[in-house]
């Protein structure tokens, strides 16, 4: 590895995680509140709002929506609102009107393939995701053996409608730092229905 282009890369401006766009917070602090909800009441419409946090194609306005359709707990729905609210007056440098393609509020990195998990996932294959994302999400990132193990073995089981790419845009926003996330795809760990 070339460090000093490493370096380099991590002098830019824009690249902090924390600044560049509201899906890493969305999303993480989201699993953080998830972690409240009794797993048997996590439903598709929890995994669909992880999903669409990273997706530019969906604005505050659907955010809102999902927020509304999860499972949180009502404060929790309102502390998320209010952080959508942040993100959608363009407090990122990858959110708000500045950008052209995100003049709506809309944050996140990924834009094409599926839009919605509805009638493609099952309950238990969100309870199970969620699950693996609550567990991962208390730990530090320098335990990447030990998150790399529990991540594997939760995507060996069959997910249904969960394909590697889903699986990997939302833990990329949960786990940025941690490149281990290709490697599972690599290893062909991710078994779908």
């Amino acid at each position: 590895m070339n460090v000093e282009f490493v370096e380099q890369l991590k002098a830019l401006s824009n690249i902090d995680i924390d600044t560049h766009s509201g899906s890493y917070e969305l999303v993480q602090q989201t699993v953080r509140f998830l972690s409240n909800v009794e797993n048997s009441l996590i439903d598709v419409d929890d995994l669909e709002m992880l999903f669409h946090f990273g997706n530019l194609k969906h604005g505050k306005a659907a955010r809102d929506r999902n927020i509304q359709t999860s499972n949180l707990l009502e404060p929790d729905k309102k502390a998320i609102i209010e952080l959508n609210e942040k993100i959608s007056l363009g407090n990122y440098t990858n959110s708000g009107l500045d950008d052209s393609h995100q003049s709506n509020g809309n944050c996140g990195l990924f834009a094409k393939g599926r839009q919605t998990l509805k009638n493609v996932v099952d309950k238990s294959t969100a309870q199970l995701f969620i699950k693996m994302l609550i567990q991962i999400s208390e730990m530090q990132d320098s335990s990447i053996d030990e998150i790399f193990n529990i991540v594997e073995k939760y995507l060996s089981k069959p997910l249904k409608g969960l394909g590697a790419g889903i699986a990997s845009q939302i833990l990329h926003l949960l786990k940025p730092n941690i490149s281990l996330f290709s490697t599972v795809w690599d290893r062909k760990v991710i078994k779908t229905k």
